[in-house]
């Protein structure tokens, strides 16, 4: 730990050897040292993450002498530092604020990420206790060393969630230990969620010597994911079967040849949800192929697959739908399209279908800022849009397209359009809609631009409008940690929130926030004023 004397910087020092004049005045030398100081941009809980200690000590003096405002929490501090195998960082905290007490959690995470050197420390120096989650995540996670360690040091062991966590993640000696030296055992996810990894020796090894088995799940997501050794293997050996979610998911992810043996070896086919999936992601062979096999589904009236690929893009496999009067199109297909900036397949629909959209086509469009969409079918489609396409164009920050909805349409917008663009930090499309449209906004506007620290906007809505806020953007912008938005409220509006009942709420909202550094300046701010009135 440092002591109160300020170290000086190593770059300052060597800037001012080449000036020995200047040397030889060491309250200038002091002077500069601030200046060039990057402490103040950090906090304890960052750089204990980082494990800079020499920058923790810096930190500790600059708190000593009240340059640091926020309350440290050295729980969450000894956690990321943990996380990241930073022992020394940890080790300072412990003699920086001896007193803290931390949570079951800064063990269990150092137990999870491997780091057993941390977890050694922390069984040794502190008193507080784990939970069975340590073992078990260090388990998962696959750091049989740890495992064993606390085994043999800990009482607390762990649940059949260690065995299972360490099959789904192919941890096969992990498995093997806590079979031999552990009671707790695993249940049958252990088997499913191996098998749904591809994990083919974990799989084998829990049917030869454990007796939990697995479920239908094991097959469904082993052939959902590709794995048909493990379709196959199981198929083979064990019982459970699976469900028609195997053809869907191994046809939705266009694994043809799991496909095909589930076909060949299997009764339980797919559904239309395998159908749509696979024409959504553009699987053309696969969508052939189901297709010879499994017609009657396409044609089901309530499967609409033109508009599940329309709508992902899928221009070739629309096509071929289209070419083989698979009839499964609506208004949805044009709609979905326009939503996701897919002009070709726009125009594709608009020369050779029949639907046409909806205004939601142009509505969504304008709302991803899909100016190019927006523009054609204002050309060519007669469904337009609603006031929702500005409005949802604002809320994007689209000002290209809300210019575009203005100048060209005449369905306008509602006052959720400058409340939105304000909400999402879009000061541009702000000041333009207050210069060109009569819709103006709510006090939303303005409470939002409070919660998101946006000061700025704050100063423009304060001066272009009067609408002000509540008193909720108070309590707010300190839930949120938004210290400049909280001074500038109690600086351009004393009358509305500059009281002492007024703070104290918003004293407790940062509280709630674990906004300490909002907090701590707050209260200063209630002293202050106290300090004031009386003298």
């Amino acid at each position: 730990m440092a002591d109160e004397e300020e170290e000086l910087l190593t770059c300052v020092g060597v800037a001012f050897s080449a000036y020995p004049a200047l040397c030889a005045l060491p309250h200038v030398v002091k002077a500069v040292n601030p200046f060039v100081d990057p402490s103040p941009r950090w906090t304890i809980m960052r750089a204990a993450r980082y494990g800079f200690v020499r920058l923790l000590d810096r930190l500790a003096l600059n708190e000593r002498r009240g340059l640091i405002t926020q309350e440290v929490n050295i729980d969450e501090a000894m956690g990321k530092a943990a996380k990241h195998g930073h022992l020394a960082a940890i080790q300072w905290l412990h003699q920086f604020r001896p007193e803290a007490r931390v949570s079951v959690f800064v063990l269990i995470t150092a137990a999870e990420f491997g780091q057993l050197e941390i977890v050694r420390w922390l069984h040794d120096n502190r008193s507080e206790r784990c939970t069975s989650a340590a073992m078990d995540r260090a388990a998962a996670s696959g750091y049989l060393n740890v495992v064993q360690w606390l085994h043999f040091n800990r009482q607390e062991g762990c649940t059949y969630d260690a065995m299972t966590g360490a099959a789904e993640f192919g941890h096969l000696d992990v498995v093997k230990w806590l079979h031999q030296y552990r009671a707790e055992g695993c249940t049958v996810h252990a088997m499913d969620r191996a098998a749904a990894n591809g994990h083919l020796d974990v799989v084998q090894w829990l049917h030869e010597y454990r007796e939990e088995g697995c479920s239908r799940l094991a097959m469904d997501l082993a052939a959902q994911n590709g794995h048909v050794e493990a379709v196959k293997w199981l198929h083979e050996h064990r019982t459970e079967g699976c469900t028609a979610a195997a053809m869907n998911g191994a046809a939705t992810n266009g694994h043809l040849d799991v496909v095909k043996w589930l076909h060949e070896y299997r009764v339980e086919g797919c559904t239309s949800v395998g159908v749509r999936h696979a024409a959504a992601n553009g699987h053309l062979e696969l969508l052939k192929w189901l297709y010879k096999h499994y017609s009657a589904v396409f044609q089901l009236s309530q499967v609409n697959i033109m508009d599940d690929a329309a709508s992902r893009g899928q221009i070739k496999a629309l096509q071929w739908l289209h070419d083989n009067n698979v009839e499964s199109c609506t208004t949805g297909a044009m709609d979905g399209a326009a939503a996701r900036g897919h002009l070709n397949v726009v125009k594709w629909l608009y020369a050779n279908r029949a639907e046409g959209c909806t205004s939601k086509g142009m509505d969504l469009a304008a709302c991803n800022g899909h100016s190019d969409i927006v523009c054609w079918l204002h050309t060519h489609s007669s469904a337009g849009c609603t006031s929702n396409a500005m409005d949802l164009a604002a809320k994007g920050g689209h000002l290209d397209v809300v210019i575009f909805l203005h100048e060209n349409r005449s369905e306008g917008c509602t006052s959720r359009a400058m409340d939105h663009a304000a909400e999402n930090g879009h000061r541009a499309v702000v000041r333009w809609l207050h210069e060109h449209r009569p819709e103006g906004c709510t006090t939303d506007a303005m409470n939002a631009a409070a919660r998101n620290g946006d000061v700025r906007l704050l100063d423009f809505l304060y001066s272009e409008r009067t609408e002000g806020c509540t008193l909720r953007a108070l309590d707010r912008a300190a839930y949120t940690g938004q210290l400049a938005s909280v001074r500038w409220l109690l600086s351009h509006l004393p009358e509305q929130f500059d009281e002492p009942e007024r703070v104290r709420e918003a004293i407790e909202a940062a509280r709630r926030g674990r906004a300490d550094h909002v907090a701590a300046w707050l209260r200063r701010h209630v002293e202050n004023h106290i300090e004031q009135d009386e003298s």
